[in-house]
């Protein structure tokens, strides 16, 4: 540009008469020679090329609009942002909270959902309804009990205080078998031997524990489980420990087995 003014006009900026003279024409220059092929553009629009036909100009959008892509061959359009809040444009946005509640580590809360809350003097509501049900799964297997013994306790999980245990199931993948090991047991209780929640059973062959109520400990059985599960331990936290026991040699023994547990817990 700068060696076609100094060419045509010497130095300085051409004005639009000596541009228009020099060029031969006062119409919009196309496309093809390098123009918009637009006598005007909007003020403050955008330029959306179009091929070889003239220019195209979206219009200034407002400040509460977001541009959204109309798809190929077509200009993009303004759109008025939805939600509460101005468009994000920081680099670590505040998002505000969805309607259909407020997740957590520990539980999920939903409006709409919730038992009507009392009130009156010396009433406070802790907690209007919260889901609070989870299953705990974790996998053990041999090599989690080898021991130069016939028995080992392995703690599979610590339950927080006023935790219900509704269910347990084990599902016994592989088979605890190898070297002269003649049967392999386990067990699921409050500690070292216990079987409150599944009675001792055979991990020799692959099969699922817990899905009949004869599987189960006195914790959880049908006729003593208390309210349809158990609560072991309301001010404190509690291990579940499970046993196991090999017949006619060691733990270390063993070459393979898996079992994975599946429990089944409310948190008060």
């Amino acid at each position: 540009m700068r060696a076609f003014n100094d060419k045509l006009f010497g130095a300085g900026t051409p004005t639009t008469a000596e541009m228009t003279a020099a060029v031969g024409t006062d119409t919009p220059i196309p496309v093809a020679q390098g123009g918009t092929g637009a006598a005007t553009l909007a003020d403050g629009g955008l330029v959306v090329g179009n091929a070889t036909g003239v220019v195209e100009v979206v219009a200034a959008g407002a400040t509460t609009e977001l541009l959204v892509g109309g798809g190929a061959s077509t200009k993009p359009v303004w759109t008025t942002a939805t939600g509460s809040g101005a468009p994000v444009r920081a680099t670590s946005p505040i998002l505000v909270t969805p309607i259909l509640g407020v997740a957590s580590g520990t539980s999920l809360k939903l409006s709409g959902l919730n038992i009507t809350a009392a009130s009156g003097t010396g009433i406070t509501v802790d907690d209007v309804g919260s889901l609070n049900r989870q299953v705990y799964k974790v996998t053990t297997t041999y090599a989690a009990f080898a021991t130069a013994g016939v028995n080992n306790d392995k703690t599979i999980a610590t339950l927080p205080a006023k935790t219900r245990i509704v269910s347990v199931i084990c599902d016994v993948t592989t088979e605890f078998t190898g070297g002269a090991i003649s049967n392999y047991t386990l067990r699921l209780g409050n500690g070292g031997g216990g079987e409150q929640y599944l009675l001792i059973f055979s991990a020799f062959t692959t099969k699922v524990v817990g899905l009949a109520d004869s599987a189960l400990g006195a914790s959880l059985a049908r006729a003593t489980a208390v309210s349809g599960g158990a609560v072991p331990n309301w001010t404190g936290t509690q291990a579940l420990v499970v046993r196991s026991t090999s017949t006619s040699a060691n733990l270390d023994a063993a070459t393979q087995g898996s079992a994975t547990w599946y429990i089944l817990t409310e948190k008060y």
